[in-house]
């Protein structure tokens, strides 16, 4: 009897485990250097990540520079350009909300949707899983990352595949992970910033440590690596990639495109998160978004510093 009342517990424990881990929120993730006071795009997306985040019950953090550092360094102390931080931050965010059911990493020039639909449906007035789900059929998937496939108006110009032999091109701008393979892949992220290969030993010849697009050549470098390449969900499909985005385009009429959402980077129509990328007026519309919602935060409790040691530093031993 004994034995059997401690198998009963252990199941009972393990079932208040299961139901916990799913219940947990996820933690939506930004990463920016500047002030947020001023009338910026960058404080803007802050507001309406915030603001989303509270009203579906998620975690939000956005982080910045370590207390009285200039930059962040990569794990041997070679300098980097600003970008990089987003993968330091998704690291951090797996250690400081470890029991997040799943992550989304979005740019300082990203929310989730604030448009309205002809019946008047916003994809902000959904939680994080079920437009994810909407999008990709994700995090309710085999798969541990969701990737999206990056415009390839001007990433191909840059990383062509005929050079790269690369499966995908990827946008770094909307990233999503769980589970342990999902922090494995975010460490490895920001791990390839002290890598030679990101450094210019490629077949680009460029040092994307501090050359643009930096960080997203990280990434592309990661998901279409042997040990990731296929635990990756990618958006759209390759397969589909050049007629789904040829119906995006902003000169097909809406009743020509596609019916099922994109997740981001596709010209703003039915994607489940808005990336104003394109140029510096465009992302002037964050701005004109956290207006129409009201937003004008004075306080930013969100905000968090990367830590100057420990923390996602502890992913450089892994070198």
């Amino acid at each position: 009897m004994g034995s059997l009342l401690r198998a009963m517990i252990v199941a009972v424990a393990a079932a208040s485990e299961l139901k916990s881990a799913a219940a947990a929120p996820p933690t939506v993730v930004m990463y920016e250097t500047r002030r947020l006071d001023g009338d910026t795009y960058w404080r803007a997306s802050y507001e309406l990540a915030a603001s989303y985040a509270s009203r579906h019950g998620h975690n939000f953090v956005l982080y910045t520079l370590p207390e009285g550092a200039a930059r962040l360094d990569a794990c041997d102390g070679a300098r980097l350009g600003p970008y990089w931080g987003k993968a330091a931050a998704a690291v951090q965010a797996c250690i400081d909300f470890p029991d997040s059911s799943f992550f989304l990493l979005l740019d300082s020039d990203a929310a989730v949707s604030t448009t309205q639909t002809k019946t008047g449906d916003r994809w902000s007035d959904r939680p994080l899983e079920q437009i994810l789900t909407a999008a990709a059929g994700w995090p309710n998937s085999d798969k541990d990352i969701l990737v999206n496939q990056a415009d390839r108006t001007y990433w191909l110009r840059r990383a062509p595949q005929n050079i790269t032999r690369w499966r995908y091109l990827l946008n770094s701008g909307t990233l999503a992970w769980k589970g342990i393979k999902g922090r494995a892949f975010v460490e490895a992220f920001w791990r390839t910033a002290s890598s030679e290969e990101a450094r210019g030993r490629n077949s680009l010849g460029i040092d994307f440590t501090r050359a643009w697009p930096q960080d997203q050549y990280g990434l592309n470098m990661v998901a279409n690596s042997r040990e990731f390449m296929d635990d990756v969900a990618v958006v759209p499909m390759p397969t589909r990639y050049t007629a789904d985005y040829a119906t995006y385009k902003s000169s097909i009429a809406r009743k020509y495109r596609p019916p099922w959402p994109c997740l981001s980077g596709l010209p703003r129509h039915f994607c489940v998160i808005d990336h104003y990328c394109q140029h510096a007026k465009h992302k002037l519309g964050l701005i004109d978004a956290a207006r129409r919602e009201g937003l004008n935060s004075s306080a930013f409790r969100h905000v968090r510093a990367l830590p100057s040691r420990g923390g996602f530093w502890g992913a450089c031993d892994r070198l």
